[in-house]
Formats: structure tokens, C-alpha cells, sequence
């Protein structure tokens, strides 16, 4: 409760103190006041207890006084939690009406019980009507994977479903009246080459080996004489000179104004690595023995006989002859005789044709198809042969020029 200080003006009769809005009116005498007009006032004394609330009526309530000045705005709050989510609304109406059905596309898939065995050519069956299929498109005839057909149209009659077609491949085979008819797919367009990878890069050189160790000198091989040491060639270049050398590289034994004579120890055989085609020798050469190669034909003797002496020189009829025949020399079926013979060069060759009843002899000669007149013996050019024998034709051919032979002839028969 605060202190209240009263100013009393002693020039009037009564004071009005408004407390809580309730009027107090106090005059001089209620307070037992005395006041001197004329002298010094006195200090205030202690103020009295408050007196009762007095009896009058409340006093009109006073004037609003003006607004005062608005306070600065406070910190924001801190915001409140999410509340829970609402309940789902009601489903909305579906879409619009469904449209019309479309028109119905071309058919192909149908079947057949038509009786038909796998195999190419014309073949006629019965599937469904009404469908789509015209001339030359390309279809399947299936029973399964592994039996089936396949080959183009040649007519379709929508209205019986009858359909002929032309098969040019099949799977399988067999007979069937189960049938899975549809159209072949077309093959699609080869796709374009893809793009060429790039080169990859070379990889770095390995380093170079060491060398390895010089081998040990070999032992220095026999000297025959003076200047008939045998030298081998390394890379073309002789590491020293001889009459008589051999080059590794070619494989050649070359005698160098080489004279005298050349003597091994015996050999029971020496053998040609691949075909030995010529042995050229000059001068005597001495053979103890030889064998020569045997051609045997069982083809009976008639018309034109071909002896190949690049075969061999010995052709031996195994079966009787059936009519005259004619004798051509020549190399063989793709070389001529003459393109294998020099000039002044002789071959020796021997026809031993069998006869039986009646029997048949040599009526020509001919070289590489060429007619050719031999000599004969003195008793005549042969008219006749041996009746159930042998027939012995030795030649001894001679080319004196290029085409030009001289053949001398003979016939020995042989019973």
C-alpha cells in the first residue's frame, strides 16, 4: 500500500481525493485540521488508518486516456509438432467408356488333317476358310521341330480352305495327317560391318639373349691329297678351295676340272630324298646288275594303247587282246616324249602283248599321237600274231631332231 500526500488548500471548504475510483471528500473539520492562513505550515504528520469505504454511489467512470507507445514484438515461438495426417478422401470415377473393338487383321495360324508325306514338289491339303493367304508367300508345313516344310503358294481358295503349295526345303521325313500351317518369317536385312577396332599398340622388344659358349673345335678331318680336301660352304662364302666341294646351303656336290677317280666304301643302298627325275652321266658307266620297272594293264589290247614311258619301260598286257591295235609313245597324259628327249638322245622300251583265239597284232606307232613309219626286220612289218602266246614288240626310239624320230622295230613271238 503506497503513502498518499494531501495538499489541502485552506481557501476552500471541502477536498475530493479519488481513490479506486471511489470520491473522498475531506473537509478541514473532518480531520480536526487547523489551518493558518497566515503562518508557517507545519510538517505532515503520520497519515491515519484508512477509514471505511463510504456510503455514496460510485462516481461516472473517467475518460480513456490515450494509447501508449506499442512495446517492441517479442521472439517467435517455438514451432508447434505436425499434426497427424487426414483421413483418404473417396476414390474418384474411373476412366471413360471402352472404345469399339477394332476391325479384325489378316489370319494365317491354322492346321490341317490333310494326309501328306515329307518331300519336296506340289502339295495339296485342306486348312481353314476365310483366311489370308495369297500366291507366292513363303509358309511352314509343320508336324513338330524336327518334321516340316517349307515352301511357297501357289493357290488358296478361301472358301473350302484348299491351299497348294509349292515345297522347296524339309526337315524329317515321313507321313503325317497332324499339321501347324503359318506363315515363314521373312529374314531380316544383314546388319551394317561394325566399326574396325584400333591397332593396339606394339608391344616392347624382349631383351636380347647372351650368347652362348663357342663349341669345342672339331677334330680336322682327313687330306686325301693335295687340293682334294671336301670344303663346306657357310652362307655361300668357301672357307678355303678345293676340286671337289659341297655347299650346305644347296645341297650340291660340285667337282671343280675334277680328274681321277672317286672311291667310297660299299653301299648297300643310295637312296634320293624325294624323286631322283634324271642322272645324267658322261662317259662308260659300268652297271652290274639293274632292275627296271614293270607296267602291268589288264585292259585287253584294241584301238589306241598309250605307253607312258615316263612310267616305265616295260608294258605288260595281262589280259588277251580283243582287236588290232595302235602303240603312242609319249611322256605321259600332260608331258610329251619329245619335250623329255634331246637330240641324238635313244630310249629302249618293250610291248609284251598276251593273245588268245583268234589273236590281234600292231598295225601302227605313233609318237604323241603322231603317226610314225618304223623299221622292221628284214622278213616284213608284222601281219600276224601269236595264236595263244606272247607277242614281244621292242623298240629302240631315236630323236634325230625336234619331232623327228627314227623308230627300230621288232616282233618276237612266244607260245
Amino acid at each position: 500500500m503506497s503513502d498518499i500526500t494531501l495538499e489541502i488548500n485552506p481557501n476552500v471548504s471541502t477536498t475530493q481525493i479519488n481513490v479506486n475510483q471511489n470520491a473522498i471528500q475531506i473537509t478541514p473539520e473532518a480531520v480536526g485540521l487547523v489551518f493558518n492562513t497566515g503562518g508557517i505550515v507545519g510538517a505532515t504528520g503520520a497519515t491515519g488508518p484508512v477509514g471505511a469505504t463510504g456510503l455514496g454511489s460510485t462516481g461516472a467512470t473517467g475518460p480513456v486516456g490515450s494509447t501508449g507507445l506499442t512495446g517492441s514484438t517479442g521472439s517467435t515461438g517455438l514451432t508447434g509438432s505436425t499434426g497427424s495426417t487426414g483421413p483418404i478422401g473417396p476414390t474418384g470415377p474411373s476412366g471413360g467408356p471402352t472404345g469399339a473393338t477394332g476391325a479384325t487383321g489378316d489370319r494365317y495360324a491354322t492346321t490341317s488333317s490333310t494326309s501328306l508325306t515329307i518331300g519336296t514338289g506340289n502339295k495339296t491339303l485342306t486348312i481353314g476358310t476365310g483366311l489370308a493367304y495369297t500366291t507366292s508367300q513363303s509358309i511352314v508345313i509343320a508336324n513338330s521341330v524336327s518334321q516340316s516344310m517349307s515352301g511357297l503358294v501357289s493357290s488358296y481358295a478361301t472358301g473350302n480352305g484348299q491351299l497348294i503349295c509349292n515345297v522347296q526345303s524339309t526337315v524329317g521325313s515321313g507321313t503325317y495327317n497332324s499339321w501347324a500351317v503359318n506363315l515363314q518369317g521373312a529374314v531380316g536385312t544383314q546388319g551394317s560391318t561394325g566399326a574396325t577396332g584400333p591397332t593396339g599398340a606394339t608391344g616392347p622388344a624382349g631383351t636380347s639373349g647372351t650368347n652362348g659358349a663357342t663349341g669345342a673345335t672339331g677334330a680336322t678331318g682327313p687330306i686325301a691329297g693335295s687340293n682334294t680336301q671336301i670344303i663346306f660352304n657357310d652362307n655361300n662364302i668357301a672357307n678355303g678351295s678345293a676340286n671337289l666341294t659341297f655347299n650346305k646351303n644347296t645341297n650340291t656336290l660340285s667337282a671343280n676340272l675334277f680328274t681321277g677317280t672317286i672311291t667310297t666304301n660299299a653301299q648297300p643302298n643310295i637312296t634320293s630324298i624325294g624323286n631322283l627325275t634324271a642322272l645324267n652321266v658322261i662317259g662308260t658307266t659300268l652297271i652290274q646288275q639293274a632292275q627296271e620297272k614293270v607296267v602291268s594293264n589288264s585292259t585287253a589290247s584294241s584301238g589306241t594303247i598309250n605307253f607312258d614311258l615316263l612310267d616305265g619301260a616295260i608294258l605288260n598286257k595281262t589280259t588277251n587282246s580283243s582287236n588290232n591295235f595302235i602303240l603312242n609313245f609319249r611322256g605321259n597324259s600332260t608331258i610329251t616324249l619329245n619335250s623329255i628327249m634331246s637330240a641324238n638322245q635313244s630310249m629302249t622300251c618293250t610291248a609284251i602283248i598276251k593273245n588268245g583265239s583268234p589273236s590281234y597284232y600292231l598295225t601302227q606307232v605313233q609318237i604323241d599321237g603322231s603317226n610314225i613309219t618304223p623299221y622292221w626286220p628284214v622278213n616284213g612289218i608284222p601281219s600276224s600274231a601269236t595264236t595263244n602266246g606272247l607277242d614281244l614288240y621292242t623298240f629302240n626310239i631315236i630323236k634325230t631332231g625336234n619331232n623327228t624320230f627314227t623308230v627300230v622295230s621288232n616282233k618276237i613271238g612266244f607260245t
